[in-house]
């Protein structure tokens, strides 16, 4: 008996011992972790605050500094949630360690420097340079000093993957219907001191139909890019970093369709396919950013954007607002009434051919114009003074071929794409396509706080925005940029 109530003791006591020990483990060897990641989400951080950004070798790539932070807030994250198990802190502790000896590690190493770019310039050469992105991609290089403008270092490295790629990847999955072919991002920062060509070799055929499209960070939007197939190859003009992606598929669905249906009379497939590859069927936002769709008049745009040189736009001369076709579809309707006065054998049945409708053809007029920057060059952002011309008109009114349906947006996307115009514009869950930030390089927020785009069809300010206004025959469309809301233009967005 005596010895059943010493053993029992002693399991007692071994009992005692157990649990103190898991409680002991739990609370000084967790936190213990936890310590050591927040010392390491110092070190980190500390990294970022203090690195030295830009373009030249030994400095760092803005998108790798962006791409380290998010790293290390991740970390922190973890440190912050107390339901993380021991195991996810020891991974996660791991895990920054290794980012930050990488981090240390990715300083430039493929730059130009500005003297050599003013070499370039000088002489008119050519520099090649070619990245191993991934096993299935490489990218060539080609900068020729008669496209650049000014001497600035040019950072070539070139990654696979970049802090935008989610972002540009939700963004087609909403936009487009074709199939991704491969990602990359550029590490430059910011422009390009004037433009390059990219030459990407994968598996590229010559049967298939190919697009670009860079995520910009700062409007979330996408800028499309034309590309050409040359010998199994893409190639590519690039103006400034970021992270880009190539689609693949049928001309249709490179065709931006946006990611909202309003039920509005718009563009499908088969019309879409009917003008350029720049036509689009999509949504679009109904305001900037700055200027909620609310009053009379207002429709400034958004961003991401597209770059495209081909070769277009027929200027009209002397006003083209109207159109002396006119209408022909009721030119048929008396004849075919009328009794004859013969006997019906000797009126011979007319064919088929003579009934058919003849093809109408139906335009519509569109102007581009930032006179009001003129005015207040005082507040444009710096570095834009280039991109303002003289007399303020980007386009002059010209008249453009109109399509069944198409909108505002059609024809502003189509003819910037055709006149080499850059066109910015956003996508978004709540506007869908062409919510427009920037054309011609001049965006919202560019020449002042109440500055962006607005447009006018026959002088008129719509209130909702440009996807959702299909056109007529002979319409007369403006696109003008306002530094005061509206009011320095005529329009009412107060």
């Amino acid at each position: 008996m005596k010895e059943n109530k010493v053993r029992k003791i002693i399991l007692g006591i071994l009992f005692v011992v157990i649990v103190a020990g898991i409680v002991l483990h739990f609370s000084i060897k967790g936190p213990d972790i936890k310590s050591k990641i927040s010392k390491q989400v110092s070190i980190g951080r500390e990294l970022v605050n203090t690195a030295d950004k830009g373009n030249d070798n030994g400095q760092y790539s803005e998108y790798t500094v962006k791409s380290f932070s998010e790293k290390v807030e991740a970390a922190a994250a973890v440190m912050a949630d107390r339901k993380a198990s021991e195991d996810d802190s020891k991974k996660a502790l791991e895990q920054i360690k290794s980012d930050i000896e990488d981090f240390k590690k990715a300083k430039n190493e493929n730059s130009i420097s500005a003297a050599d770019i003013q070499a370039l310039i000088d002489e008119g050469g050519m520099k090649e340079h070619t990245e191993e992105v991934s096993e299935d991609l490489q990218a060539e290089w080609r900068i020729e000093g008669n496209n650049l403008d000014v001497a600035a270092p040019v950072n070539l490295d070139i990654k696979e993957d970049g802090v935008y790629t989610a972002n540009l990847y939700q963004q087609i999955s909403d936009s487009y219907g074709a199939e991704r072919v491969c990602n990359f991002s550029l590490r430059h920062d910011g422009k390009l001191p004037g433009k390059a060509t990219l030459v990407l070799k994968g598996d590229f055929s010559q049967k298939e139909n190919y697009l670009a499209c860079r995520y910009d960070g700062e409007a979330k939007g996408i800028e499309e890019l034309e590309v050409s197939l040359k010998d199994g190859s893409l190639e590519l003009d690039v103006e400034q970093g970021g992270d880009y992606v190539i689609l693949r598929g049928e001309e249709k669905e490179l065709v931006n369709h946006g990611n909202t249906n309003t039920g509005t009379k718009g563009t499908d497939s088969s019309e879409a396919s009917k003008g350029t590859s720049g036509e689009s069927g999509s949504e679009a936002s109904e305001s900037t950013s700055s200027q909620e769709e609310t009053k009379e008049g207002t429709v400034p745009s958004g961003a991401q954007g597209e770059e495209n040189t081909v070769s277009g736009g027929n200027p009209s001369s002397g006003g083209g607002a109207e159109n002396t076709e006119g209408n022909t579809s009721g030119n048929q309707g008396g004849n075919s009434q009328t009794a004859p006065t013969q006997p019906a054998a000797a009126q011979p049945a007319p064919t088929q051919t003579a009934t058919e409708p003849e093809e109408i053809t139906r335009t519509c007029i569109i102007e581009i114009r930032c006179d009001t920057v003129l005015n207040n060059m005082d507040q444009l952002t710096e570095g834009l003074e280039g991109y303002i011309p003289g007399n303020g008109v980007i386009l002059s009114a010209s008249e453009v071929e109109l399509y069944e349906g198409e909108t505002v947006f059609d024809v502003l996307k189509r003819t910037t794409r055709e006149t080499g115009i850059k066109l910015e514009f956003r996508n978004d869950g709540v506007h869908g396509a062409g919510y427009i930030v920037g054309i011609n390089h001049l965006n919202e927020f560019d020449c002042g706080e109440g500055s962006g785009w607005m447009y006018t069809v026959n002088g008129w300010f719509p209130n909702y925005g440009c996807a959702k206004y299909v056109l007529e025959d002979n319409d007369v469309i403006q696109w003008i940029y306002t530094c005061d809301l509206g009011r320095d233009i005529g329009g009412h967005y107060w």
